[in-house]
């Protein structure tokens, strides 16, 4: 990067009316009113002149030096005025350079004008010389008359005479070079009005910018404006370009002078997600143009100025708040919504509402739709499953919108019953499309339906009794057993398939394939069974222990098993009258979103429970009280895993929590897992471009590395993860393996597989959904943000310009160069020579004192005087 100090850079001096500049020719006046004008010298008759010649030749030199200052003084502000009446205009560089390049023609003509004084002097002094050596030689030696004084050579006036005008030719060629050209080194200066300017240019490629506008898309129109901003109307001595969302590369560090390898990088660049932070891209833009040289700067915005990237009120918090100020800095938007939003609807969101992805279950899609035109409108929408279409959706997908903005949103809601397990590709999209943005139009997900939960139910006989608390418990989790055939048309009717065990057989029962265990009043376990039961749970599965009164407290209460339940176990608590359910944790996964209001919970009356020391958990949370304070159904995490604790058993010699409406939901929650932890609720596999994504491969399968595919066809490894950190897990516990995939900026399904083919799946990225709203922001309220403000002052120093096209940025740009008028700093420049023309025009002179005769010049005069009037 070239260092040149300021004064090298290009001024670039025009004027609004330069035929005015003809009143230039007025400071011929002075001059010629100094000609005709010269003073004369009057003769005045006097006895001697020889005592006064010594002080009448300085007298003549100080008087001649005032004239011809005062005669330079009026020919400058004649000129001065004339080009202040032309209106001079800055057309490059600053107003402190070209108010020193006028400062520095002003002392060019005054050394000029000392160069001539210093001539004139040197001649009056050769003259002088010449005329007193002729004095001496011809008067008469005893005449009495003092010899004149032989006056100082005239080489060093002559010597002054060289040096001034030497160095006044030089500097006003200096000046009048840099006023008159619009550069001083053409390879190191843009074209752009003669300017220096190092350009930092702000290209939005997000996706919302394919919308389409006339016959091309945004994207195409601006990269068709950076071309010609780089190529052919301003071509920066240094320019950046920022795209809003650079992908995988970083953004650029500095400023580079090599515009066709900008506009290479423009070539490449495609349209990708969402932006990022407007602000930390103005903040870096700033940092860009601080490190340049250049006396100009430039930041161009080229973007839809859509409102989810621009309604943070600190957008351009880095231009106005920098310390200090980049001076001389131009703020440019150049909006590719000139003619408002366009005509189009667009799905925002597609998600699973409620309900757990397992075969037989119901789940609830949720989707929101958004109106970026000016008419409301109606739209029917379609629901697709693996590209085949879904019928007999009660009630059927379609909104009714309002126009652009807030009243433009619309969310809608229905349910589906999944009846085939697997993974599944949902596709939502509106019918009768054909609007400005083609990618809004539908949105996709990847369900991984699960088949049915399995579900291990543990009792204390080999079978179940009939009031039995194992008995309710598998009524609740299959509540179709025995009434509905297990098979409906091909599909399961329920979600989960439960399985009874008898104690005793628990300890050879395989648990790894079921997804949940309720051990329900299960009289005593060995410590064998309590340590198999915590690596179950460590490992991310569910335990739910269903207290009853046949339990063996020293059984419960020794070591390997008391760290699965809440605290120690003391003594039941009968009750004849019994205690409500009073309160309930309605934030908890198991507890949320099941009624209205805590209404259905109050039903539950508790005549027999469990009773813990101090009546506290002293490990987990409890999540449903008595009326007494006293904790029901406590939940607490482990491992991966999490417990629940029912201090009472759901038969009806303790409690009527069989009989009540949320025993069942309850029951079923706990199987299927707590949807904010995940469980057997798969969450949908669908991301926005760049997010993370975990491929969900199996434990056992830590030693393999997986095969990606994306959807242009290109194939990227995941290597296998090996051993997994154990935070939190016990050491005989391993890990959950994790397959990180972060090449996800691409739109579109991409497909995974294991090596060893065992293993496979899908999921989907599509753009964001915010990306869909296409109501710009008010870019006049953003310009009037993104002016730069003065070091001194709140207003701005150069404000921001709106421009949608190149050509009216140009004019603007035009326009807004006739702001750097010079016209008031030449006034002040008139106003200062005007008060030293009148300060030395009219100096103080004193007044003439009659002559006194003193001393031998007064008996000198007064024979002088006798010896004349004795001749008479």
């Amino acid at each position: 990067m070239p260092l040149l100090p300021a004064v090298f850079r290009l001024a670039a001096i025009g004027f609004s009316d330069p035929v005015m500049l003809v009143g230039m020719l007025a400071g011929a006046i002075p001059i010629a009113l100094h000609l005709l004008n010269r003073i004369r010298s009057p003769i005045v008759p006097f006895p001697t002149l020889r005592f006064l010649k010594i002080t009448a030749l300085k007298t003549s030199r100080r008087r001649q030096l005032q004239q011809w200052f005062l005669l330079f003084l009026r020919v400058a502000l004649f000129g001065l005025v004339a080009m202040a009446i032309a209106q001079p205009l800055i057309g490059g560089g600053s107003a402190a350079l070209a108010y020193g390049l006028i400062a520095c023609f002003l002392i060019g003509a005054g050394l000029l004008v000392l160069a001539t004084v210093y001539g004139a002097s040197a001649l009056d002094q050769s003259k002088s010389r010449a005329s007193s050596f002729a004095a001496n030689t011809t008067s008469p030696a005893n005449t009495g008359e003092l010899s004149p004084s032989r006056p100082p050579p005239a080489g060093r006036s002559w010597a002054w005479c060289a040096a001034m005008l030497i160095l006044g030719v030089v500097v006003l060629a200096y000046a009048s070079f840099g006023l008159a050209s619009d550069r001083f080194f053409t390879a190191q200066t843009g074209r752009y009005s003669g300017r220096s300017t190092a350009c930092v240019i702000i290209l939005d490629n997000s996706h919302s910018m394919l919308a389409r506008q006339d016959s091309r898309s945004r994207w195409q129109l601006a990269a068709e404006q950076v071309r010609q901003l780089l190529a052919d109307n301003i071509a920066p001595a240094e320019v950046a370009i920022l795209p809003t969302n650079p992908g995988e590369s970083s953004l650029p560090d500095r400023l580079s002078p090599d515009t066709t390898s900008a506009l290479g990088t423009v070539e490449k660049l495609q349209t990708l997600g969402r932006s990022r932070p407007t602000p930390q891209l103005v903040e870096h833009a700033i940092k860009l143009l601080r490190t340049s040289n250049q006396p100009h700067k430039m930041l161009v915005l080229i973007t839809d100025f859509a409102r989810p990237a621009f309604s943070s009120p600190d957008v351009f918090s880095a231009v106005k708040e920098a310390k200090p100020p980049i001076l001389e800095l131009q703020v440019v938007l150049m909006p590719q919504s000139s003619k408002g939003a366009p005509n189009d609807v667009g799905i925002t969101r597609f998600a699973v509402a409620a309900g757990p992805s397992v075969l037989g279950a119901e789940v609830t899609f949720e989707a929101e739709v958004i109106n970026s035109g000016d008419a409301a409108v109606v739209r029917e929408l379609a629901l697709l499953m693996d590209d085949k279409p879904v019928t007999g959706i009660s009630p059927s997908p379609r909104v009714q919108l309002g126009p652009g903005g807030n009243a433009g949103r619309a969310a809608l809601k229905f349910p589906l019953r999944l009846t085939a397990p697997g993974s599944h590709r949902f596709t939502l999209k509106l019918q009768d499309s054909g609007d400005a943005l083609a990618w809004d139009d539908q949105r996709e997900l990847i369900l991984n339906v699960a088949g049915q939960i399995k579900a291990l139910v543990v009792g204390a006989t080999e079978t179940p009794s009939s009031r039995s608390a194992a008995r309710f418990v598998l009524a609740a989790l299959d509540p179709y057993r025995g009434v509905v055939p297990a098979s409906a048309g091909g599909t399961a009717p329920w979600a989960i398939a439960p399985v009874y065990r008898g104690s005793d057989r628990l300890g050879t029962e395989p648990l790894a394939p079921y997804a949940a265990i309720f051990m329900c009043d299960v009289p005593q376990l060995s410590p064998a069974t309590a340590t198999a039961l915590n690596r179950y749970v460590s490992a991310g599965h569910r335990l739910v222990w269903i207290l009853g009164p046949t339990l063996n407290t020293a059984s419960y209460n020794q070591p390997a098993t008391s760290m699965l339940l809440p605290n120690n176990l003391e003594a039941p608590v009968i009750s004849a009258l019994g205690s409500p359910v009073d309160w309930i944790d309605s934030s908890a996964g198991v507890l949320s979103n099941l009624f209205d209001s805590q209404e259905p919970f109050h039903s539950i009356v508790v005549t027999g429970r469990w009773s813990l020391p101090h009546n506290a958990a002293n490990r987990g949370q409890a999540i449903a009280k008595l009326a007494d304070g006293s904790p029901l159904l406590i939940r607490q995490a482990l491992g991966r895993g999490e417990i629940y604790t029912f201090l009472t058993t759901p038969a009806a010699d303790w409690s009527t929590l069989a009989s009540t409406v949320p025993f069942l939901p309850i029951m079923n929650r706990m199987a299927l897992g707590d949807p904010a932890r995940g469980g057997a609720n798969v969450a949908p596999a669908s991301y926005d471009p760049g997010q993370l994504v975990e491929l969900p491969l199996p434990s056992e399968a830590q030693k393999l590395a997986v095969d990606v595919q994306t959807p242009s066809g290109t194939t990227m490894n995941v290597p296998a993860p090996g051993n997994a950190a154990t935070a939190g897990i016990p050491s005989d516990v391993p890990a959950e393996p994790r397959w990180p995939f972060t090449h996800t900026l691409a739109t579109g399904v991409y497909r995974w597989q294991s090596t060893d083919r065992k293993y496979s799946g899908q999921f989907v990225v599509n753009p964001p959904g915010d990306e869909a709203d296409l109501v710009p922001f008010d870019v006049e309220t953003l310009a009037h943000d993104a002016s730069p403000s003065r070091p001194d002052s709140a207003q701005s120093a150069s404000p921001a310009i709106v421009a949608p096209t190149v050509a009216e940025l140009l004019a603007r740009l035009d326009k807004l160069s006739e702001g750097y008028s010079l016209m008031p700093g030449v006034l002040a420049l008139v106003m200062i020579l005007l008060i030293l023309e009148a300060l030395l025009a009219n100096r103080h002179r004193p007044a003439l004192r009659p002559l006194q005769r003193t001393g031998a010049l007064s008996d000198q005069l007064a024979g002088d005087s006798a010896v004349t009037r004795s001749a008479a």
